[in-house]
């Protein structure tokens, strides 16, 4: 990041941010994430699932491997994630990365994308009950992103 371009987000030049941000994706380095949370910029949460209709909960990335679309570091990052996921109570994926951007209050909007119309029905319908993710199981993924984005 330049200068220019790091006093202009000191400056909040810009209503809002938007940048993927998922249990598995923060493509946003340590310093602007942390920057953007202290200061209470609205963030756009983009790839809101994180391709989540992989079945990452019983995905053996030893055995099944990496579709090639996904970030190389999905299997670690995905093993990393398991046992928040174990500890949650979600019932699958979707429900638990609707509940991560939840736990987040900068995350004003998300944008999902899917051209299956039962994972559109799925997004929905996660969207109208899924509550917050306990504070601590948040602050764990952001800790996992914070060592995969130092």
């Amino acid at each position: 990041m330049t200068p220019a371009q790091w006093e202009a987000l000191q400056d909040s030049v810009v209503d809002g941010y938007m940048f993927y941000l998922n249990a598995i994706e923060r493509d946003v380095n340590n310093d602007v994430y942390r920057l953007l949370s202290a200061s209470g910029a609205e963030i756009i949460s983009l790839r809101t699932l994180g391709r989540v209709f992989v079945d990452y909960a019983s995905w053996n990335s030893e055995t099944t491997p990496v579709p090639a679309y996904t970030h190389p570091e999905l299997p670690r990052r995905v093993d990393a994630l398991k046992s928040i996921y174990e500890r949650c109570g979600c019932r699958d994926w979707v429900e638990f990365n609707m509940a991560f951007r939840r736990a987040l209050p900068n995350v004003v909007a998300t944008i999902g994308m899917t051209t299956k119309p039962a994972h559109l029905h799925r997004y929905l319908e996660a969207d109208q009950q899924v509550r917050p993710m306990a504070a601590a199981l948040a602050e764990e993924i952001c800790a996992l992103q914070a060592e995969w984005y130092a």
